[in-house]
């Protein structure tokens, strides 16, 4: 079982690595790349709590050279298209179509192979700022970099929400 999406507090995430490209579903904090780059002082870094089976622990970096540990970690957040499509489609059916639209919205793309973070994150919490070093991160409407294969919001053909044409 994995996380259902809550919006701004479980996100849905498109990871690109090795070629292969997978949705993941999980709280957003896992998903700041490098937390080397949040202003704590010694003192708060000191405070924060580590724990051995969280997916971030002891890795302030995640790139290139941790992602082969890091990806093995959040196998438990991977979420097949057919299954997203389907919990998108029961919510739509379920809830308010803003509700439903605003939780399956797709919040990060991360692209290992390209050294690439692009957010469209819909809260000021800026993903695109927490890069590792040699990485580029933006801000944008990254859909049209996700093969339609992948497209979550699409079944049979038909779009369930149009998140490519919708603003932000």
């Amino acid at each position: 079982m994995f996380y259902e999406p809550v919006y701004c507090e479980n996100i849905i995430v498109g990871v690109k690595w090795k070629g292969e490209f997978n949705w993941y579903v999980s709280e957003k904090e896992m998903w700041f790349m490098n937390e080397t780059k949040f202003s704590l002082t010694e003192e708060q870094r000191a405070m924060l709590v580590e724990i051995p089976d969280d997916p971030r622990y002891q890795l302030e970096i995640v790139d290139e050279n941790t992602v082969d540990i890091f990806m093995p970690r959040i196998e438990k957040f991977k979420v097949p298209v057919d299954e997203l499509c389907e919990l998108l489609e029961f919510n739509i059916l379920t809830e308010e179509f803003e509700d439903a639209y605003f939780d399956f919205l797709p919040s990060l793309y991360i692209d290992f192979d390209e050294k690439l973070i692009v957010s469209m994150f819909p809260e000021p919490t800026s993903f695109e700022y927490y890069t590792p070093d040699g990485w580029e991160g933006r801000y944008e409407v990254f859909i049209l970099l996700v093969d339609k294969k992948y497209w979550y919001w699409y079944k049979d053909g038909e779009a369930l929400i149009k998140y490519e044409e919708r603003e932000r």
